[in-house]
């Protein structure tokens, strides 16, 4: 049986998850660009699973903390 954990919103920066976010984004995009993977399907998985959980961390920011939707989801200019 997996343990889980509580995590308060107030221990992880917003700014730089979605920034995080947004990288792991432009690398899933250029993976899934290329006729040959670079990534062994569970390594692709792990990529996927890493953003699902932050678009979770996100939507409890937003729903469960009242974070504000465009705050915690819009990626920053560079």
């Amino acid at each position: 049986m997996s343990k889980t954990y509580n995590i308060t919103i107030s221990d992880v920066d917003i700014d730089l998850l979605r920034e995080q976010k947004k990288q792991l984004l432009l690398l899933q995009g250029r993976i899934d660009s290329m006729e040959s993977t670079v990534l062994k399907p569970k390594e692709y998985e792990a990529v996927d699973g890493i953003i699902n959980l932050i678009d979770h961390i996100q939507d409890s920011a937003v729903e469960q903390h009242g974070l504000d939707e465009s705050e915690v989801f819009k990626f920053s200019n560079e």
